[in-house]
């Protein structure tokens, strides 16, 4: 598989980053009208969007960068696209958000919420970018290397996060607590992890998924039982508007698929 997903004025852009880039685009696409409808101007999340990205980027790109290339990722910045280190820039990018919210007096359960369906959708074609695959498999539609045949987890994952997606984004309105909507997103990301981790190698073991699933579970039902209820809302979806969107999540899964694929070919 080459990470070089094409050239762009003679400089290569590799498939990991440009699937993160694509992927924080369309969160904020899906983020802004949740941010509005929870009281957060667009100005204040595009400030934190571009904060965080450059956080994440900048800081988790140049330690990655050193520690794979060495110092020279200085003189070839372009690089650091291909070379992020993803617990550094996670950190980074929660500091910067932690004190962007401290300074404007954002609810941070609120933000949260916000973000919850475009956190799973840019998880969702991250993984369709990665290179990493899983346990070696005898399935019909597992990636052959050599004389091996692996579980392509990778693609497993971004279609599961995509799921949580479309679940998160259906439900986004029935929430009863601050909070609810990144907690599902949580406990169902757990729950992911959990069964991904049985098709690959490497990472924390099955059991610790399972359990921190339960607890998560757990804690969210409590959480939600403990709310007050929320006021019926009819919902409007007729047949048709259930239909077309079961067609475009199919549509998206089918690309997913497609590009993974294509990839590598």
């Amino acid at each position: 598989m080459d990470n070089i997903l094409f050239r762009f004025a003679g400089l290569p852009v590799y498939a990991y980053g440009f699937t993160i880039a694509v992927g924080l685009i369309l969160g904020m696409v899906f983020a802004l009208p949740e941010a509005r409808r929870h009281r957060i101007k667009t100005t204040q999340l595009l400030d934190l969007f571009i904060g965080a990205l450059v956080a994440f980027f900048l800081v988790g790109g140049l330690v990655g960068g050193i520690q794979n290339v060495g110092v020279k990722i200085i003189l070839r910045p372009w690089l650091i696209l291909s070379n992020v280190h993803m617990i550094v820039g996670i950190v980074a990018a929660i500091i910067f958000i932690l004190f962007y919210l401290v300074r404007q007096e954002i609810v941070l359960g609120d933000l949260l919420d916000s973000i919850a369906p475009s956190l799973a959708l840019v998880h969702s074609l991250a993984n369709l970018g990665s290179d990493i695959y899983g346990n070696v498999t005898n399935v019909p539609w597992g990636v052959t290397f050599g004389e091996l045949k692996l579980h392509p987890v990778q693609l497993y994952a971004s279609i599961g996060y995509y799921l949580i997606f479309a679940v998160l984004w259906r439900y986004r309105r029935s929430k009863r607590y601050t909070g609810q909507n990144f907690i599902t997103y949580l406990t169902l990301n757990a729950w992911l992890l959990f069964i991904l981790s049985f098709f690959s190698e490497g990472g924390l073991s099955p059991w610790v998924y399972g359990v921190l699933s339960v607890v998560l579970t757990a804690f969210s039902l409590f959480l939600l039982a403990n709310a007050p209820l929320s006021p019926y809302r009819r919902s409007h979806s007729n047949i048709l508007t259930i239909v077309l969107t079961l067609c475009v999540h199919l549509l998206m899964m089918f690309f997913m698929v497609t590009f993974f694929l294509w990839r590598i070919q």
